[in-house]
């Protein structure tokens, strides 16, 4: 699967710098003094391929005193060429790998790493100084550990069939929902055709318009995020928050209408005006004729006048000439004035003051003043009918336009809480979006069938609505229409009801495929995989020590791992073994995984570290004598097993390393 063909490293840990190549079929033994750096070269190379690292920061890979670190590494892995160029600094590394034409930078290499399962090589390729995380886990954690390596997790099937099971349940749930509200329908024959409100033809619109957004919104739905949901919300709170205030003052607009006109009808305020308009049409002749009349009168009152000023002045002539005579001499001419002469003044006089008060009568007979009062009181009648008549028609305009305003403001008081509602709604429909987020790809599945159907629903209701404006002689075929309903209906639920049992029996099939695959298959692979990990353990272990016996067992709380020392039953848990055995234990395991995972390359980090010159002799002939590796690096102290083990191996490469140098040994 990998094998190494280069490497180099600059200012990586101790090494200050270093290139080192090999062979693809090759032994790589190093040894050297405690922290000369013969571990480096095996972390260097688990950084590369896995990403691994000793705490929680990639710095401490830096050499003391040096800015950044450099590694280069060419391989191949899966038959094919991979190179890895990798700067590590204060602020962070860069990290370019090549394979197969494609270049992978940074992040990017998680892709080629989940592909090709590349962590599981931290754990089976690399056997670390002291690491016996293989051999001290607990039974859970080792069962895990194998699921993961040798891909025996079947979550992804798991959670299919979970997925399809909840999918079939909403089903269920979508059906059980038609079927109550199928159940309770109520058909009833109608003696004739009902036309539809038309706020309930805009309410079906509105709805449908609701139902083209929704669908184009889940067609679209991959696309969508969590931040542009939030502001949808903020923005059809801020909307709800603008119609409620908008309904507070229809309402009030509407209760004031309702409070100002609940006693006065458009009927009432025409008849008012029509009676008037009459009374004003009988009142204007009269005033016309009052006016010509006075008028009349006024000239004939002038004329008297006149005449009576003129009779005044004879009069007083009269009187004069009267008084003059009574004293019985004429002042102008000195005659005396004879007693007839004196009684023919007096008879003139008389004259002309029957004629004075003759003039006199008639202009009292004329009575100006109770015409003038008469045609005075018919002008203020007109007049106070025009004023009243023009206040009518002020009020019946008015009244018009606020019963325009009235029924304006009804039809928007009905569109606007029918806004809120869908408002309303759409907020509910977005929160629940917006918590449910994650699972609403696969709602969209359940929900556009859902949707689609009702939006043909909404347009098979709103082509009902166009329809029912026909004449009432289509009762007929209304009630049939109704019946044929009926009968459709008792079908459709017969079928949902059919569907639903059949979405139970599903379910539960689906709930005995997820028991399969989460417990007994799992179990049974599991089980299988111990059985062919302990008879490799054993073949190994026993080659280098016969009177060791290993045994896996698989329980409920995951794999044991026990070993007899004496061919016996008498089993003892891993965590008895000495030391040595340990490291036995560990190397045979590491190895025994490392051949089911079909490794060419394994790197072993002072693996008799605890043992005895007997056992680690014994040691180093078991990986002279493996031929299941292309490439095997070991480190160790021992030099006289090196060079013993170079005699009994061809191809084997030893390095002693002292400050950070690798020195090729003979």
């Amino acid at each position: 699967m990998f094998i190494i063909q280069e490497i180099s490293l600059v200012n990586f840990m101790n090494i200050s710098e270093l290139s080192l190549k090999f062979d693809q079929n090759s032994t790589v033994a190093i040894t050297g003094a405690n922290g000369a750096g013969k571990s480096t070269l095996f972390m260097a190379v688990a950084f590369c391929l896995t990403g691994y690292k000793r705490s929680d920061t990639y710095r401490e890979f830096i050499r003391v005193g040096e800015k950044e670190a450099q590694v280069r590494m060419s391989a191949f892995l899966e038959g094919e060429p991979i190179s890895y160029d990798i700067t590590i600094k204060e602020s962070g590394i860069s990290k370019t790998v090549v394979y197969k034409e494609e270049t992978y930078v940074n992040s990017a290499y998680k892709q080629l790493m989940d592909k090709y399962k590349l962590d599981v090589l931290q754990d089976i390729m690399f056997m670390f100084q002291g690491n016996s995380s293989l051999i001290d886990a607990t039974p859970s954690e080792r069962s895990s550990m194998l699921r993961n390596l040798f891909q025996f997790d079947f979550s992804d099937i798991v959670d299919k069939f979970t997925q399809t099971q909840l999918n079939e349940s909403m089903i269920k749930n979508t059906l059980t929902g038609s079927l109550t509200e199928l159940e309770s329908r109520t058909f009833t024959l109608k003696g004739y055709l009902r036309e539809y409100p038309q706020d309930m033809v805009a309410s079906l619109k509105q709805r449908e318009e609701e139902c083209v957004i929704q669908i184009e919104k889940l067609k679209s739905l991959d696309t969508s995020k969590p931040d542009s949901l939030e502001r949808e919300l903020k923005s059809l709170v801020s909307s709800m928050e603008n119609t409620s205030q908008e309904i507070s003052r229809v309402k009030s607009r509407i209760s004031t209408y309702e409070s100002t006109y609940s006693k006065i009808s458009l009927d009432t305020l025409n008849q008012e005006k029509q009676e008037k308009e009459t009374l004003l049409n009988e009142l204007h002749p009269k005033l016309e004729e009052a006016k010509e009349n006075l008028e009349s009168r006024r000239r004939d009152e002038s004329g008297l006048n006149s005449e009576l000023k003129f009779s005044k002045l004879h009069y007083d002539e009269a009187k004069k000439h009267y008084d003059v005579g009574v004293t019985g001499v004429c002042l102008s001419c000195g005659n005396i004035i004879d007693e007839e002469h004196l009684k023919t003044m007096e008879k003139d006089l008389a004259e002309a003051e029957a004629d004075v008060n003759r003039i006199k009568g008639l202009i009292a007979e004329l009575d100006i003043p109770a015409m003038t009062k008469e045609y005075i009181q018919l002008d203020t009648q007109v007049r106070d009918l025009t004023g009243d008549l023009q206040r009518l028609d002020a009020r019946i305009t008015r009244f018009e336009v606020d019963k325009e305003k009235y029924e304006y403001d009804l039809k928007a008081l009905v569109q606007a809480q029918a806004t809120l509602d869908v408002q309303q709604k759409s907020w509910e429909e977005k929160k629940e979006e917006l918590s449910h987020y994650a699972e609403m790809k696969e709602r969209k599945m359940t929900e556009l069938p859902a949707l689609v159907n009702e939006l043909a629903e909404v347009r098979e209701k709103l082509s009902k609505a166009k329809a029912a404006t026909l004449h009432n002689e289509q009762a007929r075929e209304e009630n049939t229409r109704i019946k044929l309903e009926e009968r459709a209906c008792e079908e459709r639920k017969k079928e949902l009801s059919e569907k639903i049992n059949d979405s139970a029996q599903k379910t539960a099939m689906y709930t005995d495929c997820i028991n399969v695959f989460k417990k007994s298959f799992p179990s049974f692979v599991v089980l299988q995989a111990c059985q062919n990990l302990e008879a490799y353990i054993n073949m190994i272990v026993q080659k280098a020590f016969p009177y060791l016996k290993v045994r896996l067992l698989q329980n409920r709380s995951g794999v044991g791992f026990f070993y007899s020392v004496d061919g016996s039953n008498n089993w003892l848990n891993i965590s008895m073994a000495s030391g040595a055995q340990r490291q036995v234990l560990q190397l045979a395991n590491q190895i025994a995984l490392a051949k089911m995972y079909n490794l060419q390359c394994i790197f072993l980090d002072e693996i008799d570290a605890s043992c005895s010159d007997d056992n680690s002799r014994i040691i180093f002939e078991f990986i002279a004598s493996l031929e299941d590796f292309n490439q095997v690096f070991f480190i160790t102290h021992r030099k006289e097993s090196l060079k013993a083990m170079k005699q009994m191996k061809d191809n084997v490469t030893l390095y002693d390393v002292q400050d950070g140098m690798y020195l090729e040994m003979e």
